[in-house]
């Protein structure tokens, strides 16, 4: 197992807003809105907590285009409204607070930028220390070609720690002319670096790094097992204004298991604090393994030291299910989507993390367009999925993924004798109210089930976006129980095939859930779901699963001891304060035929 490492520091140190002072903002606006929502408890407690979700009730819904050929059913869409409704102006609730800003960049976006700016203004009259209502006023004067008022609010933010990094980011639509006057210039020295650098695509011999910056340019890696980065390996990349001024640095030829430096630099000159890396152990390596997973990171600026919690652990790897950013806005990417990965990117706490643990990310359904949806079967329909999948795959330093002409998100990652198969259920799933419905499309199931079948590690984890367990979300089609047949095929494959080790993880549902799927003549299935990384709106607890918890934001870890002769993984659900709230260890042989 990892040892803890002490997260790096990397970029500017945005200050800790107290989350009191901004609770008790919130319920000023809105009125004692929390007071009598009974907290998240575990399930054994003598009471649970009204329901905080949606009632679900199961429709299609999509624009015109999605039906093809006098079809009833269209080919994307979603359960719910395909609409705007994330947008809709919301002053009240703490628990949406990462849809406020979003909906006014859209409006500046759209040329409503008087009614950004007022809408802002009455945000910042509630919450007066909110630096995301302050940035879209700022946006909203550099959008105006109005520079001199833009500066002002610049400099109340960065006086109040909003990172330079954030300006020269954008959306560049609206601030770049603000970010080329001399005045702005001024402020201070332009950074080269402004994202990452962030750490993926690890295998036993080697990693990358990804990086954003603030102009094209070569963007050089170093990596060495001395501090100094002497006697190391480099590699190269230049940043691509294509890829929204990102780049990929890909290092190999390094050791398993091993302990190494590395620094970037752009254009010649270091932008960042030497960071530490670990590669994973080879595959037959009996090493301890450490994995971190969870999903629906919804932005809260009090919730963000979650980042710097789940660093502390020295995590081998961190799986993100889905729901990273929530901008739920379908079609193709713009200032929005920029925005939302944007403010997230920038957080020091998310830098310090993404420095030094691996990460692996898979998106879902507010990532890719709106609640509840499937986005069809076909390559280059709709017309703005492709960009859509180019867009995900640009935030994140995923190495390959989906299939030679297929793109998508789907992956497999090898961690010693722990072997991940990480699911995109969004990219070909189908409509789940027609006939014969497919989640994840012939080229993902057929990768799937035959990666299973030869894979020669102990534990398998099959890690999807989406509830496995029908109980998860009751009354609706867009967990694996919209997909029951596809479900059935993967649980008799592994039972046909005498596939040993496996477990199930899933997100989506805005708590920490533990579910056992029994089967006749099979091991049971355990499914381990964490969705409550930083965002603050909770889903209701569900007393059927084994456990169930949504008192505070948290997240997934499983550690795997390998190196003894009764190999068995520790499950733990861990929250933002440090706390362990559930601990299950299963031994392999519970999981095997």
């Amino acid at each position: 197992m990892r040892e803890a490492v002490s997260p790096c520091a990397a970029g500017a140190h945005l200050a800790h807003l107290d989350r009191r002072i901004w609770l008790k903002a919130v319920l000023g606006a809105a009125g004692a809105f929390a007071a009598g929502r009974a907290a998240g408890q575990n399930p054994a407690a003598p009471t649970r907590p009204a329901p905080l979700g949606p009632v679900y009730k199961s429709a299609e819904s999509a624009p015109p285009d999605a039906y093809l050929d006098g079809s009833p059913h269209p080919y994307y869409g979603s359960e719910n409204p395909w609409d705007r409704r994330f947008f809709d102006k919301n002053d009240g609730s703490q628990e949406f607070y990462d849809r406020r800003a979003p909906g006014l960049i859209l409006d500046i976006l759209e040329g409503r930028i008087d009614a950004a700016e007022a809408h802002a203004r009455k945000l910042l009259a509630a919450m007066p220390d909110d630096l995301e209502a302050m940035f879209v006023l700022c946006a909203a004067s550099a959008a105006r070609a109005d520079p001199s008022t833009a500066l002002i609010h610049v400099r109340n933010l960065i006086a109040k720690g909003l990172p330079i990094e954030r300006f020269y980011a954008g959306p560049r639509p609206f601030l770049d002319a603000l970010t080329q006057t001399p005045d702005f210039r001024a402020l201070a020295p332009p950074p080269e670096l402004l994202h990452g650098p962030m750490l993926g695509a690890m295998s036993d011999a080697g990693f990358s790094v990804w990086v954003r910056t603030r102009r094209e340019a070569p963007c050089r890696l170093v990596v060495s097992q001395k501090w100094n980065l002497r006697a190391g390996g480099s590699s190269t990349a230049v940043s691509s204004p294509a890829e929204d001024f990102t780049a990929k640095i890909e290092i190999g030829g390094l050791k398993p298991s091993t302990d190494y430096f590395y620094g970037v630099s752009i254009d010649g000159a270091p932008v960042a604090p030497i960071a530490k890396a670990r590669t994973f152990p080879s595959e037959a390596a009996a090493n301890d393994v450490r994995i971190g997973f969870g999903g629906c990171a919804g932005y809260a600026p009090w919730n963000e030291r979650m980042w710097d919690r789940i660093a502390a652990d020295g995590l081998d790897l961190l799986l993100l299910l889905g729901d990273n950013v929530y901008i739920s806005l379908p079609g193709a990417p713009n200032a929005v989507h920029d925005y939302v990965y944007y403010r997230r990117q920038s957080r020091p706490e998310f830098r310090r993390l993404i420095a030094e643990t691996p990460i692996a990310a898979v998106w879902d359904d507010h990532d890719c367009a709106i609640d509840d949806c499937w986005l069809g079967p076909y390559r280059d329909r709709p017309a703005w999925k492709p960009a859509m999948v180019r867009h995900f795959q640009r935030q994140w330093c995923n190495g390959a993924t989906g299939a030679p002409g297929w793109p998508g998100h789907w992956r497999k990652l090898r961690v010693g004798r722990v072997e991940v198969f990480l699911l995109d259920g969004r990219t070909y799933r189908t409509n789940p109210f027609a006939p014969t419905p497919t989640m994840l499309g012939p080229q993902q199931k057929a990768w799937l089930l035959k990666g299973l079948r030869n894979s020669t590690a102990a534990f398998k984890i099959i890690a999807a976006p989406v509830a496995w367990d029908d109980r998860a979300k009751p009354g609706t089609r867009d967990g694996w129980s919209g997909f029951p047949d596809e479900r059935t095929e993967i649980f008799e494959h592994i039972k046909r095939e005498r596939i040993n080790g496996v477990l199930l993880l899933s997100s989506d549902r805005h708590r920490a859930d533990a579910w056992v799927h029994r089967r006749e003549g099979a091991y049971p299935l355990y499914e381990f779901a964490s969705a409550l990384l930083t965002h603050d709106y909770k889903h209701e607890l569900r007393p059927e699963a084994a456990f169930s918890y949504n008192a505070k934001c948290n997240y997934g870890r499983l550690n795997f001891s390998l190196n003894d002769d009764a190999p068995s993984v520790l499950s733990e659900f861990v929250t933002i304060d440090g706390e362990a709230v559930y601990s299950k260890r299963i031994a392999l042989k519970e999981i095997s035929f």
